[in-house]
């Protein structure tokens, strides 16, 4: 796929299991909701 669309390459991040939630570090996990509010705002 090629595309210059920030929507079409920076899907939301999400997590599989509250497990794998909780072993993120919480600088991850802030970088990481962060990224998908820009997403939420900029795509929607």
């Amino acid at each position: 796929m090629t595309t210059d669309s920030y929507c079409e390459l920076a899907k939301p991040i999400r997590w599989q299991t509250q497990t794998e939630l909780d072993a993120t570090p919480t600088p991850v996990v802030r970088q990481i909701v962060g990224h998908n509010e820009t997403w939420a705002e900029v795509c929607r």
